[in-house]
């Protein structure tokens, strides 16, 4: 449907854009009996439960990767291979 009109039709022309608001939900109650029915399947559950499994394990691995960075992070100018195997100094 075309309606010679601004951009703001439902203000101009408040009764066609009634009308087709009023089309559209009839012919939206009438084409619901013909859509299938919904529901979960061992299928759709399955790839759920894969997709959380593949999830999880981004997230471990990008933590493992974080916190081998952070334990090698330089500090004091030392390099990185000789940081984590120095002594502590007695307080």
């Amino acid at each position: 449907m075309e309606i010679d009109s601004s951009h703001v039709a439902m203000i101009s022309h408040p009764e066609a854009v009634t009308d087709l608001a009023l089309q559209a939900a009839t012919a939206a109650e009438s084409a619901r009996s013909e859509l299938p029915a919904t529901g979960s399947t061992p299928a759709t559950l399955a790839d759920t439960a894969l997709t959380g499994i593949a999830a999880a394990s981004l997230i471990a691995g990008a933590g493992a990767v974080l916190l081998g960075r952070w334990l090698t992070r330089p500090t004091c100018g030392l390099p990185r291979q000789r940081q984590l195997f120095l002594p502590r100094e007695a307080s």
